[in-house]
């Protein structure tokens, strides 16, 4: 039993190691083939691409590999229009001559709400530090116009945004494009930043170009009156709030326009201590009578001495109280009833 134990034994051995060894002579059979394999389809890639290199042999080029086996082969004058065939059947470029592999995509830079606010400047800064950076790279402004907002002030708003950005950040006209879309819900403004050879982003919403003149009749623009603009600011030239209601008129020649100011109420509060406490007195300052007339007719000789429009085509109307000093632009036709003052405020006198 011993011995019949080990003959199995060495019989075993024996088939194993013919086994290995027939396993080891295939593998480098496969490996030298698919060595050779690569090294043609690689010749074959390098004649496509350039055409004019040299190989070992002298009469035929290379060989057309598919799936690792040689299919046919070429000589040299037969292989070239072949060649030449593949490179622009398979060019990555497309139909505008773009590189489809690595074409630039348009980047949102940010979107702010709100006519001149803390975050309209900061998203304006981060485009002009962009266009700096980036000198071969465009902005592209679109400003969306809410539902209930007048149509003026879209188109005032691009006129502050370009003013803001040429005047202010040294950002050349040509490099900066705004578009104003309409039909949306609220006033919102998107800021791009595209770069060379990338699609121009689309507005979302029904747009047109902001240098489009914006007519029609009822309300064109409102706007606060009462704040400062110094140097920096979108409006440092006040005939920018009006440019946009100038070209209205000025399209329409039987138009008249309605400028009505409303003045405002501002609260303050001053308090003392009268022994161990403090007693705190609020009151009201109220602008003195006719200032809401006074800073329409303002506006107005603004408004005729750039756009040099009839003066009897412009009418100021005092509008009374609000809670902030408010200008009202609106392009009435011939024929329309005149606008109706909205105050919010009234002042009552004491007896």
């Amino acid at each position: 039993m011993s011995t019949r134990s080990s003959e199995d034994h060495v019989a075993k051995d024996r088939l194993k190691h013919r086994t290995s060894r027939k396993i080891l002579r295939n593998s480098r059979h496969k490996s030298s083939q698919g060595y050779r394999n690569n090294r043609s389809l690689w010749l074959a890639v390098r004649v496509m691409l350039i055409g004019r290199f040299s190989v070992p042999r002298p009469r035929i080029i290379d060989h057309l590999v598919k799936n690792g086996r040689v299919i046919q082969s070429y000589p040299r004058k037969m292989l070239a229009p072949i060649a030449a065939s593949l490179i622009i059947l398979t060019s990555p470029f497309d139909s505008n001559g773009f590189y489809s592999g690595s074409q630039p995509e348009p980047v949102l830079l940010d979107r702010y709400f709100g006519d001149q606010t803390a975050t309209t400047f900061v998203a304006l800064d981060t485009l002009s530090y962009e266009l700096m950076k980036q000198l071969d790279a465009h902005g592209y402004i679109i400003i969306y116009n809410g539902l209930k907002d007048p149509p003026g002030l879209a188109y005032r708003h691009s006129l502050g945004v370009k003013n803001y950005l040429v005047k202010t950040k040294n950002v050349s006209p040509d490099r900066v494009e705004i578009l104003i879309g309409r039909d949306c819900e609220i006033f919102s403004v998107d800021v791009w930043l595209v770069p060379k050879d990338a699609k121009i982003p689309k507005p979302s919403c029904t747009f047109e170009t902001a240098l489009q003149n914006i007519s029609g009749p009822g309300e064109f623009d409102e706007y606060l009156f009462d704040y400062e603009h110094p140097d920096g600011s979108l409006y440092d030239d006040p005939y920018l709030r009006l440019d946009g209601f100038a070209n209205a008129l000025l399209k329409d020649i039987n138009a008249v326009g309605y400028i009505i100011g409303y003045a405002h109420r501002r609260e303050r509060s001053e308090g003392k201590f009268v022994g161990d406490k403090f007693v705190e007195r609020k009151y009201e300052i109220w602008d003195k009578a006719g200032t809401g007339k006074r800073i329409a007719d303002r506006e107005k000789k603004i408004l005729t001495k750039n756009a040099k429009i009839d003066p009897s085509r412009i009418i100021t109307i005092d509008g009374g109280y609000r809670a902030s000093q408010t200008i009202e632009l609106w392009v009435v036709r011939s024929g329309e009833p005149r606008p109706k003052v909205t105050p919010t405020l009234y002042r009552t006198r004491k007896k």
